[in-house]
């Protein structure tokens, strides 16, 4: 990324709540930062993590802090297409960043999935039963507080998930940090500020 371009990325915290979870997202997801991802993801430019992390990192809430990084898993076959965790990369790159952030790779995908693209809320929901499992075996966090890592917010059904996944085993987990997120269609807030929080109810 240039540095024209990097300057010019619009981030936008925003405190996103759904059910019973809640964390924040840096960005809606545009044209802008939709090349950024898909690069990462589908191209392979894993050196993009760096910008996505620099750009969540001077931006990370206050709340978060002296907590374990674990970032979702995709898939087993988009693992396997990718040869790399793209979440995992992103939580590694923000740990360098922020002090007191360490990360652990307590979740791992327990099957194949559908492609979340296209799907219904329910179908979303329903796609994700049981998706993971936690080894605990690897957590040396204890009492430590996690939040969960992903690149995309869409409809919450996977971070759902995932949140549940470690919670039912007894692990903390107080918040998520997402790249991006779909812009709702009929968003119920007013009002935003651009390098800022703004508080998003869905």
């Amino acid at each position: 990324m240039c540095e024209s371009c990097a300057s010019a990325f619009d981030i936008v915290r925003s405190e996103i709540c759904n059910k019973a979870i809640s964390g924040y997202s840096f960005c809606y997801y545009s044209t802008q930062s939709s090349v950024v991802v898909n690069a990462v993801k589908e191209q392979g430019q894993t050196s993009l993590v760096q910008f996505m992390a620099q750009f969540m990192a001077s931006n990370w809430p206050a709340e978060y802090r002296d907590v374990v990084l674990v970032p979702v898993p995709s898939s087993p076959a988009n693992f396997k297409k990718r040869g790399f965790s793209h979440t995992e990369l992103l939580a590694r790159q923000l740990a360098r960043r922020i002090d007191a952030v360490s990360v652990c790779n307590l979740l791992f995908s327990v099957r194949n999935r559908s492609d979340q693209v296209g799907l219904s809320f329910s179908e979303r929901e329903q796609n994700m039963v049981d998706a993971f499992k936690a080894d605990l075996r690897v957590w040396r966090g204890k009492n430590r507080p996690v939040v969960l890592i992903d690149d995309v917010y869409t409809s919450g059904a996977t971070l759902s998930q995932a949140w549940a996944t470690l919670e039912g085993l007894g692990v903390n987990v107080v918040g998520f940090c997402v790249f991006a997120q779909i812009r709702p269609i009929k968003p119920s807030f007013t009002g935003q500020e651009s390098l800022g929080s703004s508080r998003l109810r869905l």
